[in-house]
């Protein structure tokens, strides 16, 4: 969506939607770190890129008035996180350096 608003002329507006993200990541990180443990995090990033996109494709429909592939821009990315996210769990709940017995 980046390069959609950049050769539209409106190459600022993908800063402000990242400086949006940035604000969601922060606050969700200290909110869901805290509440649920490092889990949190990768839960805060992908609000953090969610909002940020979500702003873009406002934007890009706003000023170029077309909608980028739905799959590439959002499926693609938010499987990946999901799988993170799953991935994540996993080891911190079972961690493979477990403590040895005494």
């Amino acid at each position: 969506t980046n390069a959609f608003l950049n050769s539209a002329g409106k190459q600022n507006l993908p800063i402000y939607s990242m400086i949006c993200g940035a604000i969601i990541k922060l606050i969700g990180n200290l909110a869901l770190i805290e509440k649920i443990g490092i889990v949190g995090a990768p839960l805060s990033t992908m609000l953090c890129y969610l909002v940020a996109s979500g702003i873009n494709i406002f934007f890009v429909v706003k000023y170029v008035g077309s909608l980028p592939d739905i799959l590439d821009v959002f499926l693609k990315p938010f499987i990946s996180t999901i799988i993170s996210v799953g991935v994540a769990a996993v080891f911190f709940e079972h961690p493979a350096h477990a403590h040895p017995e005494s």
